[in-house]
């Protein structure tokens, strides 16, 4: 399972979580805003590329980010808005 981030993110974007992903699974990541003008607000994890190591979760200071299968009921909406990011990107 999949690391999710959450609408406690949006607007927040501190991008700790996208220094510690060992897989590069957390977009988009400062570089890709800088380069491309992101209008995101909120930062999304590939469950493609998610190992689910946590190091994203402990770190987040939004607490912002969930493993799919700890996600509160009423966020698990999120896991389908990460996947649609990375389907649309």
């Amino acid at each position: 399972m999949a690391h999710v981030v959450t609408e406690k993110c949006s607007g927040a974007c501190d991008f700790e979580c996208t220094d510690v992903c060992q897989n590069d699974a957390i977009h988009p990541t400062k570089e890709e805003i800088r380069n491309f003008g992101s209008e995101n607000k909120q930062l999304y994890i590939n469950p493609e590329k998610c190992d689910s190591c946590g190091a994203c979760e402990a770190i987040c200071p939004n607490d912002a980010i969930y493993d799919e299968e700890e996600l509160p009921t009423k966020m698990t909406k999120c896991a389908q808005i990460n996947r649609e990011y990375f389907e649309e990107n």
